[in-house]
């Protein structure tokens, strides 16, 4: 009886050892990306990791595209943002 039970035992950890193996084996073959991108008066840097350098680039194009999104509307710089509007007439009132 014993030795069914460390022979069951075993047979689990075997399955289990073989699950997480493959479950993170594509996770292994993943690789860094990077980009540096010049928004909001300084050098950002932009860094995805994943096995597909499609995946990498249409997220770092995702995120670069919300910052410059977000730069339009806060950059006190960018004469139609909605904070320079908001400054240029602040003294109207609220």
């Amino acid at each position: 009886m014993k030795y069914i039970f460390i022979s069951m035992f075993l047979n689990s950890f075997r399955i289990l050892a073989c699950f997480i193996f493959f479950a993170f084996s594509s996770q292994l073959s993943a690789e860094w990306q990077t980009e540096d991108a010049a928004i909001m008066g300084t050098t950002i840097r932009v860094e995805i990791w994943h096995a597909d350098a499609d995946v990498r680039q249409k997220g770092i194009d995702k995120v670069l595209a919300e910052m410059d999104r977000v730069n339009r509307l806060m950059s006190p710089y960018i004469e139609q943002s909605q904070l320079s509007k908001i400054n240029k007439y602040a003294h109207e009132g609220p």
